[in-house]
């Protein structure tokens, strides 16, 4: 187990690319905001909008997500890293240009890349997930969102998938559910996950639990990834 100088020393590796991340053209990422979301009172998690390329250069706020039907995937990274990292835009890339075209919403777990710093754990990893899912629902109908989970990010995808889909009141489930490369044996990564191997919260019963999700998914496998 992580002690919190190990912690914190994780937390300033992952997090030493915070000041760029409000410049995403930095990455090469043109015509993508930045802006954060308050998911908690106190609790800031740094996002970009990536829309499709197609699209690129009339989307100027996010009332713009309004002006096509094309989907909107809000994406749950792994454990490593930020938002930025070079695989994860290589993803960007593919989800936003044709065939797919997408709007991607892809933020930071707080404690990860410029969301606000605390440590995180399986409950409020779950909990930013989830109010990324609310906060996104005010701008486009659910019927339009894919969670998309990478890595450890599939076991979130998955539980907030249950929640949402045991919701029958509010409707609430997504269009579909992606699970790439999910979590089924996690090396320990010390310069850049913040949990050890034993604690994980989403490992092998993530890709387990999909029998009881009601939502559309889809699962890719990878042997290993964060």
């Amino acid at each position: 187990m992580l002690n919190d100088k190990q912690i914190k020393s994780t937390f300033r590796k992952i997090n030493k690319n915070w000041e760029t991340l409000s410049h995403p053209e930095y990455y090469g990422l043109n015509c993508t905001r930045h802006f954060f979301v308050e998911t908690s009172p106190g609790v800031l998690l740094g996002v970009w909008h990536i829309p499709p390329a197609t699209t690129c250069y009339q989307m100027t706020s996010l009332s713009s997500l309004s002006l096509d039907d094309q989907p909107v995937i809000l994406y749950l990274h792994g454990s490593a890293e930020s938002r930025s990292a070079p695989y994860r835009r290589n993803m960007y890339n593919v989800l936003t240009r044709k065939p797919i075209q997408a709007h991607v919403i892809t933020f930071d777990y707080r404690g990860f890349g410029d969301s606000t710093y605390l440590s995180p754990t399986a409950k409020t990893l779950e909990e930013d997930a989830t109010a990324m899912f609310q906060w996104l629902k005010k701008y486009v109908p659910t019927s339009r969102i894919i969670v998309w989970g990478h890595s450890m990010g599939t076991g979130i995808a998955i539980r907030l998938s249950q929640a949402l889909a045991n919701d029958v009141a509010n409707n609430l489930s997504p269009l579909f559910s992606k699970h790439h490369s999910p979590v089924l044996q996690m090396p320990l990564v010390p310069s850049h996950y913040p949990f050890s191997t034993e604690e994980c919260p989403f490992s092998n019963s993530s890709v387990r639990k999909e029998l009881d999700i009601q939502t559309p998914t889809s699962t890719a496998m990878n042997e290993w990834a964060t």
